[in-house]
C-alpha cells in the first residue's frame, strides 16, 4: 500500500510601499516673532537653493523656506527666488557708508512673469527738506534694460517708506452702487466739475487735472456720466479731501473703487 502526504504553504512576498508626496510651492509664514514670508519647499530643495528653513508647511512634508540677500554693495547681487528679502549690511543697524550705490538684479523666475512687486517692510533713508530724491538725498530707483518707457516704472523715492510698496498707476471711479449717490461733494449735484477752488473737492493727480468736485466724478467738466480717472505716471497713490465749511449742507461725500494698473 502506498501512502503519500503533500503539504501546501502559501508564500506571500513582502513589498515596501513608498508614497510620493507632492505639494504646491505656495507662500508660507515663518515661525518666530518676525513672521517673514517664505516659500513652501522640501528641506532638500530649500538647502540646495540657498534658503533657510523656518517652520513646517504642507502638513509637515515641507519647510517654510526664507530667502534673503545681504552684505556689502561692492558688486551687484541677484534675486533669483520669489519672496526674497533684501537687507543692508548689518541690518537692523543702519548702513552709514557715504556715496554708496547698491545694485540688485531680479531674474525672471518663470516665463510668464509680467510684474515684480517691491514691498518696503522696513526702510528709512535720507530725504531732503524739499522732498527731492537723488540730488540732495538718497534715491531708490527701478529700471529695466528691456524698456525705456517713462511710464513703465515708478518714480525715484526716498525717506521713510516702511509698510509701503510700488505698482505703476492707480485708477479710481465712483462705486457701482447707486444708492446713496457714490459721489456728491459739492454743487452742482448732477455734473462733474474740475474748477474746484471755491468748492469742496477731492484731490487726485492725473496728467491734466488734480482736483474734482460737483456731483459726478469725471475728468471732463460738466459731464453727467461718471468716468475712470488714471493717476499720472510716477505719482503717489493718494486721494485727498478738501472741504469748505459753507459747502457741506446736504452733501453725501464719496464712495470710490480703485484698481492698480500694471506697468506698461
Amino acid at each position: 500500500m502506498f501512502q503519500s502526504s503533500f503539504g501546501f504553504r502559501n508564500v506571500m512576498g513582502l513589498f515596501s510601499l513608498f508614497n510620493i508626496v507632492k505639494f504646491k510651492n505656495k507662500g508660507c509664514t515663518s515661525v518666530g516673532s518676525t513672521n517673514m514670508g517664505g516659500t513652501c519647499l522640501t528641506s532638500t530643495e530649500c538647502t540646495s537653493q540657498g534658503g533657510a528653513s523656518s517652520g513646517n508647511c504642507a502638513a509637515g512634508f515641507g519647510v517654510c523656506c526664507i530667502f534673503s540677500l545681504s552684505g556689502s554693495c561692492g558688486s551687484g547681487q541677484t534675486v533669483s527666488q520669489n519672496c526674497t528679502y533684501i537687507r543692508n549690511s548689518g541690518f537692523p543697524s543702519a548702513d552709514t557708508t557715504a556715496s554708496e550705490t547698491c545694485t540688485y538684479n531680479f531674474n525672471r523666475i518663470c516665463d510668464n512673469l509680467c510684474q515684480i512687486r517691491l514691498d518696503f517692510d522696513s526702510l528709512t533713508s535720507q530725504a531732503s527738506a524739499t522732498g527731492s530724491c537723488g540730488t540732495e538725498a538718497d534715491a531708490i530707483t527701478v529700471s529695466s534694460p528691456f524698456s525705456s518707457s517713462s511710464n513703465a516704472f515708478p518714480p525715484t523715492v526716498c525717506g521713510t517708506l516702511t509698510g509701503q510698496h510700488r505698482y505703476c498707476q492707480l485708477q479710481i471711479r465712483e462705486s457701482l452702487s447707486t444708492t446713496p449717490d457714490a459721489f456728491l461733494v459739492s454743487a452742482p449735484t448732477t455734473k462733474a466739475m474740475t474748477a474746484c477752488a471755491d468748492l469742496s473737492f477731492i484731490t487726485f493727480s492725473t496728467p491734466t487735472l488734480g482736483a474734482f468736485c460737483g456731483g459726478v466724478l469725471n475728468s471732463v467738466n460738466e459731464h453727467i456720466i461718471p468716468g475712470v480717472l488714471t493717476s499720472s505716471p510716477g505719482s503717489n497713490f493718494q486721494v485727498g479731501l478738501n472741504t469748505l465749511a459753507a459747502d457741506l449742507t446736504d452733501l453725501i461725500g464719496f464712495n470710490l473703487n480703485y484698481n492698480q494698473v500694471p506697468c506698461a
